[in-house]
């Protein structure tokens, strides 16, 4: 599709195959008109789970990372021929959430410690080619949709766990902790939570 001077073309990039067709076609608009190459992707894909770790299924983890993680490694080796011969730059997108670590939001905070961990390797390996990589990290954005999915993930983790306990064991019985330090990371986190 074309607007004017936007070329527009639709890629699922947990297809691998859809990938390819993209890049494809991104080459033959390229080839078409010499004037215009391209000097950017940007990786933006990913989604969010909210949920205590220790309730999240595999499944669930596995697909942030495929989504976040291993989709940016394909559309990267996909269009990196592209980038290499104008020297252009991949932007990927990460969060603050790689660096400060929310409960509730563990495999979100792991897969975007990861992209920042490739992007700063890789970087170093596609200098020598005038090829950049960096990571942009949006701030923390309050929605009306995540808002209330951390605050009903926090209720329901401890539902029935008493006052002052720091989790609960694989029975669902509380865990109470002797040291003073848990509780005063829980008085830090139960405010981040809350403020949501």
């Amino acid at each position: 599709m074309t607007y004017g001077a936007v070329h527009a073309a639709v890629m699922d990039v947990l297809s691998q195959e859809s990938i390819e067709r993209c890049a494809l076609h991104v080459k033959s608009v390229l080839e078409g008109d010499t004037s215009k190459p391209l000097i950017g992707v940007v990786n933006n894909a990913g989604f969010c789970i909210i949920s205590p770790m220790e309730m999240t299924s595999d499944e669930d983890v596995r697909r942030v990372f495929e989504l976040d993680f291993w989709a940016y490694i394909a559309v990267i080796r996909a269009f990196l021929p592209l980038i290499k011969q104008n020297k252009g730059r991949f932007i990927n997108v990460g969060s603050y959430a790689g660096f400060v670590n929310p409960p509730m939001w563990v495999a979100y905070s792991a897969v975007k410690a990861a992209i920042e961990g490739l992007t700063r390797a890789w970087r170093f390996e596609l200098m020598p080619f005038g090829v950049g990589m960096t990571t942009i990290r949006p701030g923390w954005t309050r929605t009306g949709g995540v808002g209330p999915k951390i605050r009903n993930a926090w209720d329901k983790y401890f539902d029935g766990v008493e006052q002052g306990a720091i989790g609960v064991d694989t029975l669902g019985n509380a865990i109470n902790s002797t040291k003073p330090v848990d509780a005063a990371e829980a008085r830090i986190y139960r405010p981040m939570v809350d403020k949501w």
